[in-house]
């Protein structure tokens, strides 16, 4: 039975320790998983990398690398059989939006947006990924998943398809209300 849920890798766990997700998950168990379990879940995220620029949590992986890695790793799982979501974060260059848009992904996550807001830096990045995945009436032509989006502005201002992050359930652990 399919429940509505959604499976992640893990790779946020891994860049807030600053390490490359394979030096923290195991991809071949993780993709094991997804394939004795994976039909559990409703959404499955291929297992990915996250850019961790210097300044943000511990300094990780650059762009370009997380973006090849996670790219070569969503390779793997559809090969292997996987329906599982690609993930393009934050600060990677678009291209690899624009070589997942044109592999005919039908849905497909943003990720590295824990903590984000919609000043500065973060909302142009956003604003130019969001110009690839909607067309011209400014509707998107692809699901998009929001991984760790709490930003109420950030989740006004696109049209997501779902998202996540922590706030929720913490706010609600320690008895507190979040009011928009």
């Amino acid at each position: 039975m399919s429940v509505n849920w959604m499976i992640d890798s893990g790779a946020f766990a891994a860049s807030a320790k600053g390490v490359p997700f394979d030096k923290v998950i195991r991809i071949d168990e993780y993709l094991d998983y997804l394939k004795s379990y994976g039909h559990e879940y409703k959404v499955r995220a291929a297992p990915d990398d996250i850019p961790v620029p210097s300044g943000r949590l511990n300094p990780g992986l650059d762009a370009e690398e997380a973006a090849a890695r996670s790219w070569k790793n969503y390779q793997r799982a559809l090969k292997q059989g996987l329906d599982v979501i690609p993930v393009i974060h934050f600060g990677e260059d678009l291209k690899w939006l624009d070589k997942v848009l044109d592999s005919g992904a039908e849905y497909i996550g943003l990720g590295g947006l824990a903590g984000l807001g919609p000043r500065g830096r973060d909302f142009p990045w956003l604003e130019q990924a969001w110009s690839r995945i909607v067309d011209r009436d400014g509707w998107p032509v692809v699901k998009v998943h929001g991984f760790g989006v709490a930003n109420w502005q950030l989740i006004k201002a696109f049209p997501w398809y779902s998202i996540d992050n922590t706030v929720w359930w913490q706010t609600t652990a320690f008895k507190g209300v979040i009011i928009v």
